[in-house]
Order: structure tokens, then sequence, then C-alpha cells
């Protein structure tokens, strides 16, 4: 009988002048997955080589069908790159290996993209303004819509809007975009149940109070009502518009298995706060599941040694429950 190959995941380094190859590197070194799973870090071999010096290279071909980490060199030009600041050239060495990352998961090679930080200030600097992983995964796999979605032990948070500036949000809330959010998050969380049906999927208001009945704001009773009301009838179970000053209170007393938030803040905040340093972001949507540490580049600390690695172990770890499901866009199915 043949044996299924163990699962593989793709591992972009990030942007060099931030911690994204140190949280890489030393959490595979000291985890046991790299003698269960194939492990692909892609990037610049001198960013590799501070924090793993030597690890074997493959070409196109790629990953082997047995257990290890190796390294992938699809990251652009060895130039150097100072620690803790944003740059172009380091952002186009993380845009680099994010578009190599994605050809390599596309091409079959492993099951699961995992990314390290990326810098929005840097990626302005490369022509790339006002983005961030999600949007260009997006524009590079060409789906329509994917949604942001961060998780820890006990919360769960979607974003209908990623990231915009505060006086954007109102603007930038559509009927397609809110509905596409609000059904990700609820397959995300009903295949994760398996046979157990799970909890509603509350979604909280826009304005303070939900908009006290019209007097703070109309988007709930114009917007969100009736994007609500047709999911209803569609049978997903749905609560709100949800105040937010209440939500994450009322999350686990009331069973919710999963909040929709409006802007970027709204929801992570919270969830932060709630949650530590192992919250991972995963983008719901795309052809392949994709999975992150929830936070940035921590420049402040960078190539000192002292980043701290829950998140990129609790992001590897989902990743390869997702590997091993082998269910595309990053929607976990039964076991």
């Amino acid at each position: 009988m043949r044996r299924k190959p163990c699962p593989g995941l793709v591992i972009t380094l990030g942007d060099p002048a931030g911690i994204g190859p140190e949280i890489v590197c030393r959490a595979l070194r000291r985890g046991q997955w790299r003698k269960q799973a194939r492990f692909l870090l892609v990037g610049r071999r001198r960013d590799v080589e501070r924090w793993w010096p030597g690890l074997p290279e493959v070409d196109e071909k790629a990953l082997e069908p047995r257990p290890g980490v190796w390294f992938y060199p699809g990251g652009g030009p060895e130039v150097e790159v100072l620690f803790g600041r944003p740059s172009r050239i380091g952002a186009e060495a993380a845009l680099a290996a994010l578009r190599a990352g994605i050809r390599l998961v596309q091409a079959g090679v492993a099951e699961v993209l995992v990314t390290a930080p990326i810098n929005k200030e840097g990626l302005a600097l490369a022509g790339q303004k006002g983005k961030g992983h999600t949007e260009i995964l997006r524009e590079e796999t060409g789906v329509k819509a994917v949604t942001m979605l961060l998780e820890g032990k006990r919360w769960r948070v979607a974003l209908a809007t990623t990231h915009l500036p505060v006086r954007q949000v109102a603007a930038a809330l559509r009927v397609q975009g809110l509905m596409a959010t609000i059904r990700h998050a609820w397959e995300y969380v009903a295949r994760c149940s398996g046979r157990r049906r799970p909890g509603p999927v509350a979604v909280m208001g826009l304005n303070p109070h939900a908009g006290d009945g019209g007097a703070l704001g109309d988007e709930e009773g114009r917007l969100i009502v009736p994007v609500l009301n047709c999911l209803r009838r569609q049978g997903l179970p749905l609560v709100g518009p949800v105040p937010a000053d209440s939500a994450f209170l009322r999350y686990p007393r009331e069973g919710w298995s999963a909040l929709v938030a409006l802007y970027h803040d709204q929801g992570l905040a919270a969830l932060k706060a709630l949650e530590g340093d192992r919250v991972i972001n995963l983008t719901l949507g795309l052809p392949f599941p994709r999975v992150s540490p929830g936070h940035g580049t921590a420049y402040e600390i960078a190539g000192k040694g002292k980043a701290r690695l829950g998140a990129m172990e609790a992001a590897i770890a989902r990743g390869l429950e997702l590997a091993e499901l082998r269910i595309p866009g990053g929607t976990p199915g039964r076991r």
C-alpha cells in the first residue's frame, strides 16, 4: 500500500529588516515538526543564513517527499538590508518571496502557504501603498473576494474591511463584500466543527450602540440588517448587528462561533488583548490555505534574537492541520 506523502508547507521569510527570518528559523529548529512534515523556506540566502547556517537548498522541482527543511532562493537580489528600517529593497525582497511562495503552492509543491510579517510602510516605498498580505494575495491569485480572519484559542474575528484609514470604512462597506465575509466566516467555523453544528456568527454594528435605532448612523438599518436577513433566509445562523463595545463580553457567554468586525481595530484590539501573542491570521477564499502570525515586523527588536515565537509556532501548527486535511482555501474539514 502506497504511503500518503507527509504534509508540506511553503514558508515565506517576510521583510528581511524585521523578525520574520528569525522567528521562522528558530521556531522550526526548536520544534519537532521538521521530523514530521516538509518545509520549504522561501527568501534570500543571506537572511536565512544568519539564523540557520547551511540549510540545504532545492531547485524548481522543490520539496522532497520525506520530512525535513529546505531553502528555496526566491527573495531577489542578495543586497544588504538594515534591521529595523522599512526600505524599498526589503519590501521588494518580501514581495518576491511571497510571489515565489504563491507559485510553489499553486504548482502543488506543498499544500499550505505560511507567511512571515511584511511592513506596509516598506510596501508603499515599493509601489504597493495601502496593501498588505491579504490584498496582495487576492490580486496575485485573481480571486474576487477574500476574508481576513484572526483566531486564538478561544476567539475568532473576521474583518469586513482590512487595512483602511478609519475615515474610509463606511464608504468601503458594500452588500456583496459584507455577504462574502459572513459566508467565509460561517463556512470556516462550520467545517472546523465537523459533525457538531457550531454556534451562530455574530456581526458587529459599525456605530456606537449599533446605531441606537438610527440615532447614531444609518449603516446598520440601511446595510447590515438587510444583509443579515438575506443570509438568514439562506440558512445561516447569525446574530446582529451587535454593539461592538459588548461583543467580546457576550461571545463566550452566548456560544457564538465567530465575530465579524467591520473594520480592523474594532475587532483586533480586543482579540489581541484577550489572546496575547499566539493570534494567527488566515486568508479565507483563496485556492489554497494561507496562515501567518497575527503580528507585524517588530522592527524595534529585529536582529537581536529576542522575538517571541508563539504566534509563528501557532501558525505553523495550524498550517500543518490544514495540510493534513488537504482542504483548499484554508477551510478545514472533518478528520
